[in-house]
């Protein structure tokens, strides 16, 4: 059976308390200008608990949504072209969802092209963020938090997460990336991508314990230094995949987002909001050897 899922109320969430005046403008980055304004969604899935009601559940959703919102103000504000955001207190669209399966049913085995019915559309214009919840026929919950990436990077998202799970940060975030990264005249974003019909997306699960030995199976083998659970696990992924292309004589290159918080002088808090990151590109030298070199701790794998 296809999982299917049908909106059943949608409403508007504002900020727990009103915007100043000398903050309702928030300037996107460079950095920020780049990106298409997109919604990415983050999913978090929760199992059924029979303390609490749906409805209790929903009220407290919202309650700690419009408190969280009152920190990261730009989130219920609206893009003005590729400039900045009106940090006006619109809100953020707040549905709520049936779904017609279990939660084990969509977490196992989960398939990519089920992502955006768990979330709202990530072509709703204009938009900072958005939030569903979808019920479960066996109770649990999923919580689709659609963010803006005009607003900010992945970790941004895991930032406003963690504060609406506690509702209360440990800290407060810095909207002060355009200092760093100041906006230019007359740039413009990416486009929108496109799915082609011959692309194919899918998700792969690794224990821990095979990435903890990929590790040990690099530092045998690089000998410098004992690499990541991203460096190791990145490596492993690039050789299968040259070692299965279709055309050995075709050219390859690797891209990483990298956090850029930590690069910059002087370095930047963790909790600066924005697109902090930018591209990390490798590509394999000539011939085979090249290629099993260039994630650094590949040779003889």
């Amino acid at each position: 059976m296809e999982i299917e899922t049908k909106v059943i109320s949608i409403e508007t969430i504002k900020p727990s308390s009103p915007t100043p005046k000398s903050m309702q403008k928030h300037q996107l980055s460079f950095i920020d200008q780049i990106f298409a304004p997109v919604l990415m969604p983050l999913l978090y899935f929760y199992s059924s608990n029979s303390k609490f009601p749906r409805f209790q559940i929903s009220n407290h959703l919202k309650k700690s949504l419009s408190i969280t919102l009152s920190i990261y103000y730009p989130l219920a504000g609206r893009l003005v072209g590729n400039l900045h955001v009106d940090c006006n207190d619109a809100g953020v669209p707040f549905a709520e969802a049936e779904a017609n399966c279990t939660i084990s049913r969509a977490v196992t085995n989960p398939d990519p092209k089920n992502t955006y019915k768990f979330a709202i559309s990530p072509k709703t214009l204009g938009l900072c963020m958005a939030v569903q919840v979808t019920y479960f026929r066996c109770g649990g919950v999923a919580v689709g938090i659609s963010f803006s990436h005009k607003l900010g990077d992945a970790l941004c998202a895991f930032m406003v997460a963690k504060t609406w799970s506690t509702t209360a940060g440990d800290s407060q975030p810095k909207f002060n990336a355009a200092a760093y990264f100041p906006p230019r005249d007359n740039i413009h974003a990416v486009p929108e991508p496109s799915m082609r019909e011959d692309l194919v997306a899918g998700i792969f699960s690794f224990p821990e314990s095979e990435i903890a030995g990929l590790r040990e199976r690099c530092s045998s083998v690089g000998g410098e230094r004992r690499p990541s659970r991203v460096e190791a696990l990145t490596a492993f992924i690039w050789t299968r995949l040259m070692g299965v292309r279709s055309e050995p004589g075709k050219k390859c290159a690797l891209l990483h987002l990298v956090n850029l918080r930590a690069q910059v002088d002087p370095p930047m808090s963790k909790h600066n909001f924005g697109n902090v990151i930018w591209q990390s590109r490798a590509n394999p030298g000539a011939g085979d050897d090249g290629e099993r070199r260039v994630c650094g701790w590949v040779e003889g794998w």
